[in-house]
């Protein structure tokens, strides 16, 4: 059986933990669950900071919000994957809404550069007929 305070592995008949003393009682399923197999101990020695890229989702939704929203999504989705432990897939949803935050301002940027050159064409045809 595992400690509760520690997760240290114990008899199963034993009475205390062998490492902090703490008093084991009966077993119970949460005692009998190896805490190994929860990666908790390892999630939280990891001290790699994995950027969210929210800001540039935001940015992406102001500016296009069809693909403002998908980056959003892979944003948010960010923390809570550090928090339970999935540090890949935080890493690949942080790595998506970048990519989606980017696509959405670059299809901005070329939609404002069409818009001004369909603008500038119709300014300048109405400007050459002269009668």
């Amino acid at each position: 059986m595992y400690c509760a305070n520690c997760g240290t592995q114990n008899a199963d008949d034993a009475a205390n933990c062998v490492n902090c003393k703490n008093t084991l009682g009966p077993p119970s399923v949460a005692q009998n669950i190896n805490p190994a197999n929860t990666a908790l101990p390892a999630q939280q020695n990891n001290t790699e900071k994995i950027e969210s890229h929210l800001a540039l989702a935001i940015v992406c939704f102001i500016l296009f919000w069809l693909v403002g929203v998908v980056a959003i999504i892979y944003a948010a989705r960010v923390s809570t994957l550090v928090a339970s432990g999935d540090i890949e897939g935080a890493k690949k949803s942080s790595k998506n809404a970048k990519i989606w935050g980017w696509i959405g301002i670059i299809i901005s940027i070329v939609i404002i550069i069409l818009y001004v050159i369909a603008a500038f064409i119709t300014a300048s045809s109405g400007k050459t007929s002269t009668h």
